[in-house]
């Protein structure tokens, strides 16, 4: 059984979602932004909490200069949502 958060403003077209079990990474889908697959395979493969992924987001960027930071838009919003969840 696995959950998933995700983050789409509305007016970037951006979306992130993070799949886990167990609160630990299983899969990240990406559009609308580059991201290193390595890293995030090594996030998958170690059995990373959503907590070490969401604070290393920005690890996973590819091609940063181009891009706001993954970091800057999705971070508080994918906390918030793993405290509401945490908080039941």
């Amino acid at each position: 059984n696995h959950h998933h958060y995700h983050h789409q403003p509305p007016t970037n077209g951006r979306l992130l979602r993070l799949v886990h079990k167990g609160g630990r990474l299983i899969g990240l889908n990406a559009m609308g932004t580059r991201i290193r697959h390595l890293v995030v395979e090594g996030w998958i493969r170690d059995g990373r909490e959503l907590d070490y992924v969401i604070a290393h987001l920005a690890d996973a960027a590819f091609d940063p200069e181009f891009y706001r930071p993954l970091r800057a838009d999705l971070v508080p919003r994918l906390q918030q949502q793993l405290q509401r969840v945490g908080s039941h």
